[in-house]
């Protein structure tokens, strides 16, 4: 069957926006600014982001506004392609949740420190009519039953229930909590795309979701070894539940490594890693850098040999969510005075 007509329309539009992507010159660009002002001035008239930024003041925006900004001309992009071909809108809804449960996880952690008033601060508004989440009821939780209210008709209800702590000075296992969140979502996402695609489509697709679910695994055995010398059984709770690329063996060498430096020899052997670069016992900041360059790297890939919109349009999301962390990034860095190959360890390019 060939590509309908919105479906060449909507790659044609994705092949130009990726045509004028944030380049490795606009980066290195950016690390020579010297404030959140510095940064904005150049994203607005130099790249396109400046539609996004048109009516911002640069001597007046601050770091979170221009944060949000950004995050939003990712949330636009999304829309607007989604438009061109995804009539039932399955995979925007797709899309949709895993937002939800970012703002979730984040409304826990909060909860977890005592800080929920922090959570406003954040609150994306603009996605607020495409959840299924009262954001602004959330953002008035105070407790974790408070929480469990504003969930009780939604998909996540009976997942959070499970976590609900016993005592008022018990906190919520968050690692645990994330991975039964993604877990359902994931089984949601590789079900529907069982459903509905058929041939090269449905195995590509698969094919990504899968490596979102590895590195996000690897990510989490990373970060609990080398942080909290977490033992197997700990780990492997707070895993997603779902067979993708990596072997049962790998994950298992992984979960029985003495430290983190063996978790990324043993990810280092696998054919998933042949394009990460490996910083050597680096911070988990460096680890989250080298899974998204694996991402950027087969995400590329993708956009330029696939011929299924879908497909096409899935990668073109994870680039330019990479793009979009990478400039937080920058900002974040040269807010806290860091110095450019410090933020620039940091970049996917």
């Amino acid at each position: 069957m060939g590509v309908s007509k919105t479906g060449n329309a909507m790659m044609a539009k994705v092949y130009c926006l990726f045509g004028k992507r944030i380049s490795e010159n606009d980066y290195h660009v950016l690390l020579q600014k010297h404030n959140v002002a510095e940064i904005t001035e150049f994203l607005k008239e130099a790249t396109y982001y400046s539609g996004a930024l048109l009516e911002v003041k640069e001597e007046l925006v601050h770091r979170g506004q221009l944060e949000a900004l950004v995050n939003r001309f990712v949330w636009d992009t999304y829309l607007r392609l989604s438009k061109y071909s995804l009539s039932d809108k399955s995979l925007l809804k797709m899309h949709v949740e895993k937002i939800e449960i970012k703002q979730i996880l984040l409304a826990v952690r909060l909860l977890n420190a005592g800080e929920m008033s922090g959570f406003i601060v954040s609150l994306p508004a603009y996605l607020a009519k495409h959840m299924s989440v009262d954001l602004f009821k959330l953002a008035a939780a105070s407790s974790y039953d408070d929480l469990l209210e504003v969930m009780e008709h939604t998909q996540y209800y009976r997942i959070l229930g499970r976590f609900r702590p016993v005592s008022d000075n018990q906190k919520v296992d968050m690692a645990a909590c994330e991975a039964a969140l993604l877990t359902h979502h994931y089984t949601k996402a590789l079900a529907y795309v069982e459903k509905e695609y058929g041939g090269e489509t449905k195995n590509a697709l698969k094919t990504m979701l899968y490596y979102e679910i590895d590195l996000h695994n690897v990510s989490v055995i990373y970060r609990l070894k080398r942080y909290f010398n977490a033992n197997a059984n700990t780990i492997a709770r707070s895993l997603i539940g779902i067979k993708a690329k990596l072997s049962k063996g790998a994950y298992e060498s992984m979960l029985g490594a003495s430290d983190y430096n063996e978790v990324l020899n043993v990810f280092d052997s696998q054919s998933m890693a042949k394009r990460h670069y490996n910083e050597g016992g680096g911070s988990a900041e460096q680890m989250i850098s080298m899974m998204h360059s694996i991402t950027h790297y087969f995400s590329q890939k993708t956009l330029r040999f696939s011929t299924m919109p879908v497909v096409v349009l899935f990668a073109y999301m994870s680039l330019l969510e990479i793009e979009a962390n990478n400039i937080i990034n920058i900002i974040e860095g040269t807010r806290y005075g860091l110095a450019p190959d410090k933020i620039l360890a940091m970049l996917v390019i």
